[in-house]
Formats: structure tokens, C-alpha cells, sequence
């Protein structure tokens, strides 16, 4: 008996729940569903990507009318990331953060797209999707940002992308409620609440983590504007970094370690690391090789940890020890000034820095020995027009 088996598509049937979705603007967050259906015996993966008519990198206002278009910079925050199906699982989420402004402006929408399937999958419709943004008055005249709650909440996007756990959320809020009405104390927390999240443990090992494996792997240092990563790439790999981590709470160790252990894979295993560091290579070679991409000279303890770390060597040892670089003191102190004032552009304002004034930043933390505070430079930001206009008048 001859039997024909359909094996056009081994790795299942992938689509989004439903071709559009609705949520308010002072809801938070929006989970999206994507449903595999068909042959889920095998793995398969799918890329997702919000996506709007602006380009961040650029667009400095959020002024409306938007012509009922959303905007990433000021209505949601830009997600983008690959969903992971195992053998017989059929179905996987993802979340896209809503912001709230003190703007009149009606219903905003925004497209969700899938893309690069593997593992045999194919799409059925809707494979693309979208997202309806209900207005809602604010509560109180101004700017919404004014607000301790949604002061905090809103940082909890721009530098952890995720939604503010409870705990969380009181904590800072608390910080600059317990000010009572005394304007000058209010302002000096907002401005130590804002810089603790890019000081913050989670931040520093996700986004942090990031620009640290990528100026030790292929050279992008935050303070050269032809190498440094760019906004985009940075919100991909921030967030592929902190999926599912929430820093003290059960599980977000090894959540955290497994996320850097597959963004480190995915760099090491890129054909630009490949053909940048030739197979071969011993672990003295490979550690030197990557200390002198990143351009610092390490301690000897930061030598022989990332030598010992290569061990066997092969794609787990080059892993490991690209790890250990990345996460040496010198490699972090290096970095620590110039990928604040980045993060002051990519956190803030949402778009890459120009060339002028992410120097004048640069140039004036580093005159203050990397004092913030001194400096003025978080205070120049969240008090500026640039960044108040995301959010209100």
C-alpha cells in the first residue's frame, strides 16, 4: 500500500488568535496570542514586530493629529522578538506595552507582523494583525507624566520593557509621593528614581549585557556613532534578554542566565563573529581576540577567568568565555559612561543620539567623573521638551 504523507508543512500551521486586537491606553500592556495549529510534532520558530509610519530614530514630536496612526515613540513601545514552539506545544504570547499621554487624539492603531518561520511551519491568516489604541481622558490637567505612578510605570518600559510589578511599582512611587508637595524634593527623587533604573541589576544585565557582548564580540562601542548599536537593534536584544526576567523574584537567575546563554549563542554563531574570529583559534588566542575588540586591557584575573572559561573550546567554550569578557569590571567600567548617555537618547527619547549632543553628554559626565547628579544630565532629559511631548502638552 503506498501512503502520502502531506509534509508541507512538518512544523505546523502559525497565526495570530485573531486579526485585531483592542485595548486602552491606561490598560498598560496588551497580551497578543500566536496559535500553532496542524503537525505540532516538531519545533518551530516565528519572528513578531510591532511596527508604525515614523521612524524613532528620528521623530522628535509627538504632537497630534496622527491621522489615527499610533506611534511607537509615544502610544506603544516597539516590540520585537521570536517565539519558540516545542514539539506539541500550539500556542505562545507575547506583550506589547501601552503608554498613556495626556493627548485628545481618538482611536490609534498599530500593525503586529510575523515573519522568518523555521522548522517547516507555515503561515495561515491573519499573519498579520492590529492594534486598536482606545483614547482615555486623563484624570488630572497636565501632563500625565507629572504623575508619580505613571512617572515610574512608564520607566519601567523605556528601560526594562515590561510592565511594573506590583512591589515595584509602590516602592518608586513611594519615593516620590512621600515628598508630600515639597516641589525641590520632588524633583531631586524623580531624578535619582529615573537614573536607578538604567543603575538598576536587571537593566545592566539585559540592555546592559547587550552593549557590553557587542562591543567585545564586533567592536560597537556605545561613544562611536559608525559602530555603536542602534536603537532598534538595541530594543531587540534588550528584550530577548529580559524575557521573563523580574529581578528577585523565584526563578530569575536561571531565567536570566538561560537568556544570556542563547543571546551569547546567537552572537557567537553569526557569520560576522565567525568570519571575525577563525575556527582554530586557542582559548589565549580567542580571550586576547576578543579583550583587543573591545579595546581594554583586562587584569590578569580577567584573563585567566575568561581562559579558563573557553575550557574545550567549540561553540560552548567560545560562549562561555565571550560571557566572561563581557562581564568583566574593566569591560563594564569602560562602557559605563558612554552607554548612559545612550541610554539616555534610546531610554528617554526613543531614537538614536545626534552626533552633537550625545558629545556634549559624554564630554560633561565624564568632567564630573561619571556624577550624574553634578552633571544634570538625567535632569536635562526628563525635563526636556523632547521627552515631555511623548506624553502631553
Amino acid at each position: 500500500m503506498l501512503t502520502i504523507r502531506n509534509d508541507d508543512a512538518q512544523g505546523g500551521i502559525i497565526s495570530f488568535s485573531q486579526a485585531n486586537y483592542s485595548v486602552n491606553e491606561d490598560a498598560g500592556f496588551l497580551t497578543i496570542t500566536v496559535n500553532r495549529s496542524g503537525d505540532t510534532t516538531g519545533a518551530a520558530t516565528v519572528d513578531y514586530a510591532t511596527s508604525d509610519d515614523s521612524d524613532p530614530a528620528t521623530m522628535v514630536s509627538c504632537v497630534p493629529p496622527s491621522g489615527g496612526i499610533a506611534s511607537s515613540r509615544c502610544d506603544f513601545t516597539t516590540a520585537a522578538g521570536t517565539l519558540r514552539f516545542a514539539a506539541g506545544e500550539t500556542s505562545k504570547t507575547f506583550v506589547a506595552l501601552i503608554s498613556q499621554d495626556s493627548y485628545v487624539e481618538g482611536p490609534e492603531g498599530f500593525p503586529v507582523t510575523l515573519s522568518n518561520l523555521t522548522g517547516g511551519a507555515v503561515f495561515a491568516a491573519p499573519s498579520t494583525a492590529i492594534v486598536t489604541i482606545n483614547d482615555v481622558a486623563p484624570a488630572l490637567p497636565g501632563n500625565v507624566i507629572d504623575i508619580a505612578e505613571i512617572f515610574v510605570r512608564q520607566h519601567y518600559r523605556d528601560f526594562l520593557n515590561r510592565e511594573a510589578d506590583p512591589s515595584g511599582l509602590q516602592f518608586w512611587t513611594n519615593e516620590i509621593t512621600s515628598c508630600g508637595a515639597n516641589a525641590l524634593c520632588i524633583d531631586v527623587k524623580r531624578l535619582n528614581v529615573s537614573a536607578a533604573f538604567f543603575l538598576s541589576i536587571e537593566f545592566m544585565e539585559t540592555g546592559g549585557f547587550a552593549i557590553r557582548t557587542q562591543r567585545a564580540a564586533l567592536g560597537k562601542k556605545s561613544q562611536d556613532s559608525a559602530t555603536r548599536m542602534t536603537y532598534l537593534q538595541f530594543m531587540s536584544d534588550a528584550q530577548f534578554l529580559g524575557n521573563g526576567v523580574i529581578i528577585l523574584q523565584p526563578g530569575a537567575d536561571a531565567k536570566l542566565n538561560a537568556n544570556k546563554d542563547a543571546y551569547a549563542t546567537q552572537v557567537v554563531t553569526s557569520t560576522a563573529f565567525m568570519n571575525a574570529y577563525q575556527a582554530g583559534l586557542t582559548a589565549d588566542q580567542f580571550v586576547t581576540a576578543l579583550f583587543n575588540t573591545a579595546g581594554i586591557t583586562p587584569t590578569g584575573a580577567e584573563r585567566t577567568a575568561a581562559v579558563n572559561a573557553f575550557g574545550a573550546g567549540g561553540t560552548a567554550g567560545r560562549v562561555a568565555a565571550l560571557r566572561s569578557v563581557a562581564d568583566s569590571s574593566s569591560l563594564r567600567t569602560a562602557e559605563f559612561s558612554s552607554s548612559f548617555v545612550l541610554l539616555e537618547y534610546f531610554g528617554y527619547l526613543r531614537r538614536n543620539p545626534d552626533p552633537a549632543g550625545y558629545n556634549f553628554w559624554l564630554n560633561k559626565l565624564n568632567g564630573f567623573n561619571g556624577n550624574f547628579v553634578n552633571a544634570e544630565m538625567v535632569k536635562a532629559f526628563i525635563s526636556s521638551s523632547e521627552y515631555r511631548r511623548r506624553f502631553g502638552p
